[in-house]
């Protein structure tokens, strides 16, 4: 038998529902209360990765010739907070694959 994968997003049932919940959200006002309720937590979306402000920094200059007036002012809040800041990553998937 040839293998089978099939990963799923227990919190969405469709891309409509997901693009709802991440839509709803306000920056700088949205918090870990509203992303609960939506199901945007680490607890509720196995594919989460917390990252840290040195992941963040690494994703967001990644090489590029940026500034901080170039960066949306939730990234710089974070950055500048060190330690303090974190970020959540969502990878948001339904994927069945037979062969």
């Amino acid at each position: 038998m040839l293998p089978k994968t099939h990963t799923e997003s227990p919190t969405f049932q469709n891309f409509d529902d997901a693009r709802k919940a991440i839509e709803s959200l306000v920056p700088h006002e949205s918090g870990t209360v509203t992303l609960t309720k939506l199901g945007l937590t680490p607890k509720q979306q196995p594919n989460t990765a917390i990252l840290t402000q040195t992941d963040i920094v690494r994703r967001v200059f990644n090489g590029a010739m940026l500034g901080k007036a170039d960066l949306d002012p939730g990234i710089v809040t974070c950055i500048s907070a060190r330690e303090a800041g974190s970020g959540w990553e969502l990878n948001l998937a339904r994927i069945a694959n037979a062969r």
